[in-house]
């Protein structure tokens, strides 16, 4: 899988995630465009199964379970436009 598309598609589910209802729009609709390309699927799948490791020191904690919040969303997000696209 080229790690650019990966990046890419990443991106996406991030913005996917946010509270900006316009992000929200595009970056929905630049998914769709990218559901045509090779290995999107397993470029989803992958994003899903990537599991940070956790390293965490006591002044960091807050901000790292933010990311890992924001980590997590990204996540379900690649799932389940993964399972929509194989139904």
């Amino acid at each position: 899988m080229d790690s650019n598309q990966r990046a890419t598609v990443a991106r996406l589910l991030e913005e996917a995630t946010s509270q900006d209802a316009g992000r929200i729009a595009a970056a929905e609709e630049e998914l769709r465009a990218c559901e045509t390309k090779h290995n999107h699927y397993a470029t989803l799948f992958e994003i899903f199964a990537d599991r940070p490791a956790a390293t965490t020191t006591v002044g960091q904690q807050q901000q790292q379970q933010q990311q890992q919040q924001k980590q997590q969303q990204t996540r379900w997000l690649a799932i389940i436009n993964f399972k929509n696209g194989i139904d």
